[in-house]
């Protein structure tokens, strides 16, 4: 494991702010983060931005998250929620975003049925492996503070309590609240 955790950010969309889209979380893992959203332009000592058109990964990662969101909205419409994963595979040099959607929630806090579903360069890619050990770890702790929640909105501004917190959250230094897709 690297000296960094592996998750930076939070993405979360909230259908108060974006109508129409489903409500859900999105997390930065720092895997791919410089070598992929980068486009080869920074790297974790050039910070930089001295050429037109230059994006930091952080804003091509925001970017990213909206494309699949807009592009997909339909997808995830039969979802009660999403949560996903963001992550550049250093191999392919492919954006990806791992999306699970929660449906079939009866009555809250319920046990809901998952799907998953990979995104690559904002491509749906059926049939392909999905996540990590990070992102189980993440999406754990977050289910098990789910079920300790009353609704689905308490449960968007909730996060695991300070007993159950993963080390791999602990590196989480910002939230943005989508707007727009």
């Amino acid at each position: 494991m690297s000296e960094y955790p592996p998750f930076h950010f939070e993405y979360r969309i909230n259908n108060k702010l974006l109508p129409g889209i489903t409500p859900g979380r999105i997390f930065a893992h720092r895997a791919g983060y410089f070598e992929v959203f980068s486009k080869g332009t920074m790297t974790p000592e050039t910070t930089v931005f001295d050429k037109p058109g230059m994006i930091s990964p952080a804003g091509r990662q925001n970017e990213y998250v909206k494309e699949v969101l807009g592009k997909h909205k339909q997808t995830f419409a039969k979802y009660q929620f999403i949560m996903g994963i963001l992550w550049g595979d250093v191999e392919t040099k492919e954006e990806v975003a791992d999306i699970f959607g929660f449906r079939g929630i009866p009555g809250w806090p319920g046990n809901p049925e998952v799907d998953s579903m990979v995104f690559r360069n904002g491509i749906h890619v059926p049939n392909s492996a999905i996540g990590c050990g990070d992102g189980l770890v993440l999406l754990g702790a977050f289910e098990q503070t789910r079920r300790t929640t009353k609704s689905l909105s308490d449960f968007m501004s909730s996060y695991p309590s300070h007993s159950n917190f993963p080390k791999e959250l602990e590196g989480i230094h910002g939230t943005t609240y989508l707007t727009e897709v």
